[in-house]
């Protein structure tokens, strides 16, 4: 069951370009505790992602795809061994000294992406803007954090990452009652090779599939055809394909 306790309005939630992705971020529906949050997972995976150039170190590459596995195979134990076998490398990576500040925030956040999501996400923001700062020569300024590279860099990231929860969550003021009758053997076959090849520039075409199938949710339509981005957990690919 889904909990949804927003701090954000519904207007603030579909506002483009987005201006609260914090608050959009504490307002996302949330699953019971006791289960694996599946869209959670891969909206921080998909958010990791923003940084992942930065990792050096091998022993931090393998985190993001066993958190999509275990996102997808919780009841899984080969899925679940491999989570254990890379959340093992991460925590040596931790331990290591990295050659940039921007890469040590990376694999923190690697090291946190499925103990604390919370965590990982504002580590995301960091490694973004030391990135940043570090590019413009601030990587060992006291204030690296407060030059403008840093600034821009995260508000920036802050676009992003209030796109991309409305990617994976749609508009959760106004879910949409999705139609078996609209999961037709070409929508699911164009949902299920963008979902897995993580290459979603069909999704014009499967608006077209879904309004072929009779499908007239100008919401949906409208995702599908929209500018993007859109990643693995996108709530209208996630209908097709019937997962929560």
């Amino acid at each position: 069951m889904l909990e949804f306790d927003p701090e954000v309005t519904e207007e603030e939630w579909l506002q483009e370009p987005p201006r609260d992705a914090w608050g959009m971020w504490r307002s996302k529906p949330r699953r019971d505790r006791r289960r694996v949050d599946r869209k959670e997972l891969l909206l921080i995976v998909a958010l990791f992602r923003s940084v992942a150039d930065l990792l050096t170190d091998p022993r931090a590459l393998g985190m993001a795809p066993a958190v999509e596995r275990y996102a997808d195979e919780p009841g899984e134990p080969e899925a679940a061994a491999a989570l254990d076998a890379a959340g093992e490398q991460v925590e040596l990576a931790y331990d290591a000294q990295q050659p940039t500040r921007a890469a040590t925030h990376a694999v923190a956040a690697a090291r946190n992406l499925v103990s604390a999501t919370h965590d990982s996400a504002q580590i995301i923001e960091m490694a973004v803007g030391a990135r940043a700062a570090g590019r413009a020569g601030h990587e060992r300024e006291p204030d690296w954090y407060e030059c403008a590279e840093y600034r821009a860099a995260v508000a920036a990231h802050g676009l992003l990452m209030g796109r991309l929860i409305r990617d994976v969550f749609g508009n959760p003021f106004r879910p949409v009652v999705f139609s078996p009758s609209w999961r037709t053997g070409t929508a699911t076959a164009l949902a299920r090779q963008m979902y897995e090849t993580r290459d979603f520039s069909a999704m014009p075409i499967l608006a077209d599939a879904l309004q072929d199938a009779g499908c007239d949710d100008t919401d949906a339509l409208d995702h599908c055809r929209g500018s993007g981005p859109h990643v693995r957990g996108c709530w209208v690919v996630d209908l097709v394909l019937g997962k929560e």
